[in-house]
């Protein structure tokens, strides 16, 4: 349990990082803000559920593929994103903006340059709920990898140009904190293995973490830098840190002394 203690004051430290340096903490945007679950926007649910009273806003979610141009690194098309915007403003609502990573990265990630940035692909099979849901490839750099900061950032860096640019950033009134993720917006990372699942098709996430060097640590590291990422490109909005409470990274040793 130590790494999840030490990864849990890491998150208060660096939620308390994003805003101003010397401000009081001020209370974040309160209210309800509806998910655009895909079948609730195929069947309408979705926008109806947006004109009832009381709800103050919507959630603006993409995967980061989603928003990449395919086979273009670094390269991004905002239509869906100024869509969703254009609809929260039709209803007067603020904006919750989402942008995972985890299966969502991608795929120019991993390929090498110059159609791609060349970082190293870790593969996972994950299956959602402990081997209850099916099994979905997950496909990620480790979140410490510079080439996968670098160009985290660099996604968030244009995704805030646009959104001045447009004028839209001021409908933004909270943006979630993601970058280390595996199917959702949730803070975690792969550590299903096909024991623990009874699933064969799951793999051993904790043996390909393993070998790829992974130590607390490092995942502690990894989010700082995005919480700073976020920081400074979005300095004045209020931040969310979805969490998965147990299990949500490698059972793999624990912290070193610090020096």
């Amino acid at each position: 349990m130590l790494f999840r203690a030490r990864l849990f004051a890491a998150v208060a430290c660096f939620l308390t990082l994003a805003g101003s340096p010397g401000a009081e903490p001020l209370a974040g945007p309160r209210g309800i803000i509806v998910f655009p679950i895909p079948q609730s926007v195929k069947n309408g649910d979705f926008e109806r559920a947006l004109a009832v009273p009381g709800v103050d806003g919507l959630a603006v979610a993409f995967d980061w593929s989603a928003l990449s141009a395919p086979n273009e690194p670094e390269k991004y098309n905002f239509a869906q994103l100024d869509r969703q915007i254009a609809l929260a403003r039709a209803h007067h609502l603020v904006v919750e903006l989402v942008i995972n990573a985890g299966r969502g990265v991608p795929e120019w990630m991993f390929s090498p340059p110059p159609a791609g940035l060349g970082a190293k692909r870790l593969h996972f099979v994950y299956s959602h709920h402990n081997g209850g849901g099916p099994c979905t490839t997950v496909d990620i750099p480790a979140p410490w990898d510079p080439i996968y900061q670098k160009a985290f950032a660099n996604m968030l860096n244009q995704v805030a140009a646009h959104l001045r640019a447009t004028d839209a950033l001021k409908d933004v009134a909270v943006i979630k904190l993601t970058g280390m993720n595996t199917q959702s917006e949730e803070l975690r990372l792969p550590a299903q293995t096909p024991q623990q699942t009874g699933k064969p098709c799951v793999t051993d996430s904790v043996g390909i973490w393993r070998n790829a060097g992974y130590r607390p640590s490092h995942a502690q590291q990894a989010f700082a830098q995005l919480a700073h990422a976020f920081a400074r490109i979005f300095p004045d909005k209020s931040v969310a840190l979805p969490l998965i409470v147990g299990g949500g990274f490698p059972p793999i040793g624990g912290f070193p002394p610090h020096r």
